[in-house]
């Protein structure tokens, strides 16, 4: 009623229209990994494996010879320049995010 008080056509332009639902084809599982780049599945899993490996780390300090508080604080002691370097090499002009990751999963 409003479009025909002010004189506007009700007419949904072709950008705005509501899009069909997805096939099952178009929104499984097997149709996203293929169309994901092959880079961004081995980011992945290098992500899993180190976070896994980390805090494997974190967990067996205790475990490990010599002091565990001096382990503990020596694990800890290693995250705060890297923080740090990360910090830094991401607000760089020259080295962005994706060199920073590629240089610290390195």
């Amino acid at each position: 009623r409003i479009a025909r008080v002010n004189g506007v056509s009700t007419t949904i332009p072709q950008h705005l229209r509501v899009l069909p639902a997805p096939t099952s084809e178009l929104g499984s599982l097997p149709a996203l990994v293929k169309s994901l780049p092959l880079s961004s599945l081995v980011m992945a899993a290098v992500w899993f494996v180190s976070s896994f490996v980390y805090y494997g780390l974190s967990f067996e300090v205790g475990h490990l010879s010599g002091s565990t508080y001096i382990n503990g604080v020596a694990l800890a002691a290693v995250d705060i320049p890297a923080y740090f370097l990360a910090w830094y090499f991401v607000d760089h002009r020259w080295w962005g995010r994706k060199r920073t990751t590629i240089l610290f999963y390195a």
